[in-house]
């Protein structure tokens, strides 16, 4: 019973700094999402797009230190972090597209719905893949 007990505890602390270091690569996003659209007039999809890559890098070091705390190796742990990322970045492409581009939602809001859905797929793929915890 601790036992069980001291893994719910252990996954809520996990999950509480996967969503600060989250929280770090979705300002990452959203400043180069406004940035690169309202000041240098980049299309909205390609800036999101951007913003989210620049995020995969600031979330893999947030994660693989502070999180996850890992000792693997780099080269096989950031090559799962960036097959993650890329699925994710698929996944909140299409979707802020479809908010964006097709039905006319505000960029912001259509990036707030796109990476709401992508943080909790990329959450479960980063935790039982990517840094393989059981």
């Amino acid at each position: 019973m601790l036992q069980l007990m001291l893994r719910a505890f252990t996954r809520t602390e996990i999950l509480i700094r996967y969503m600060i270091g989250g929280g770090l690569g979705a300002i990452t996003q959203f400043t180069t999402l406004y940035i690169l659209h309202e000041l240098l007039n980049t299309n909205a999809t390609l800036s999101s797009a951007i913003g989210f890559s620049l995020a995969v890098i600031v979330n893999y070091t947030f994660q693989y230190h502070l999180t996850f705390k890992s000792d693997g190796a780099h080269r096989i742990q950031f090559s799962r972090f960036t097959l993650v990322a890329l699925t994710g970045l698929a996944i909140n492409t299409s979707i802020f597209w479809t908010f964006h581009e097709l039905f006319g939602l505000y960029y912001l809001l259509a990036q707030v719905g796109a990476t709401g859905i992508v943080f909790g797929f990329n959450y479960l793929m980063n935790f039982y893949y990517t840094f393989q915890h059981k």
